[in-house]
């Protein structure tokens, strides 16, 4: 997972990046330009829970379809 090289608001899943490690991400970029512009960011992402027994990433990555 990196940040976009072309657009500095789009992340780049480069591969099997997780939901943790997206957010894990989004919090390292929040604390650097609030500690080196003095600017707290706000977030236009609106994140959901997973619904209960939603398959983990492992098992969609295996079935796509969801099947």
């Amino acid at each position: 997972m990196v940040v976009s090289e072309r657009h500095a608001n789009f992340l780049v899943n480069e591969g099997g990046a997780t939901a943790a490690e997206v957010r894990a991400l989004l919090a390292r970029i929040e604390a650097a330009v609030q500690e080196r512009f003095d600017v707290a960011l706000e977030r236009e992402l609106v994140e959901w829970p997973e619904p209960a027994g939603a398959p983990d990433a492992s098992s969609a990555a295996d079935d796509p379809a969801g099947s």
